[in-house]
């Protein structure tokens, strides 16, 4: 789950810039007054990509009864959103606005949730952090340089960035499977494919025997 979030939202920020210049024109995509909508795009996906990454953490608590813990732990976030928000938009603008909205869920969901799991499951941090953190953050240290490089192409039209964003895809794709998931998570993805593919299921088959 987590690497999926990170290869879609790394590919969505990278062509964010030209997604926005082309649909609203550079007038209002990148304003000189104001920070542009690829920015605050990119600020406010980083905290959901660290949300969705906890969405099996938060099944886990659902299933044992941390109802009430987890509904306090959603409405601090809330209260703390809308306060730094408030706060930081007096000062920093829209910039301000989605910092207010990105802190809250780093701590929440990206450090308080993750230690309530811990002490549900009775597992250490250490190990939980090193089991679920540690493949995303690899896969996402060598994604960088092949989407900072895809983006180096100049985007003129739609078609262009069409093909762009596919030849990310290509790239992000292989390398999450193979650096994002361990042997047996890829089995269970070879696994998982539709009956339409019986080729494919049969090549990954025939290279796990040789």
């Amino acid at each position: 789950m987590f690497v999926a979030a990170v290869c879609v939202g790394a590919i969505a920020i990278c062509w964010a810039p030209p997604f926005f210049r082309l649909w609203l024109g550079p007038e209002y995509a990148g304003p000189s007054d104001y920070p542009s909508v690829a920015t605050l795009f990119a600020i406010l996906l980083a905290g959901s990509i660290i949300t969705v990454g906890q969405r099996i953490g938060y099944q886990v608590l659902m299933g044992t009864g941390q109802v009430r813990v987890m509904a306090g732990l959603f409405g601090f976030e809330g209260a703390a959103n809308l306060m730094l928000s408030v706060v930081l938009v007096r000062s920093h603008g829209l910039i301000g606005a989605a910092v207010g909205t990105l802190v809250p869920a780093l701590f929440c969901q990206g450090l308080l949730q993750p230690l309530l799991l811990c002490r549900v499951l009775n597992i250490r941090f250490v190990t939980y952090v090193r089991a679920v953190l540690g493949r995303p953050v690899l896969f996402a240290a060598v994604l960088a340089p092949l989407i900072g490089l895809a983006s180096l192409e100049t985007i003129s039209g739609w078609g262009t960035l069409a093909a762009a964003v596919a030849v990310s895809v290509v790239l992000t794709v292989p390398v999450a499977l193979w650096l994002g998931l361990t042997k047996s998570e890829r089995d269970l993805a070879w696994a998982a494919l539709p009956r339409t593919y019986p080729s494919v299921k049969a090549s990954h088959v025939a290279r796990n025997r040789i």
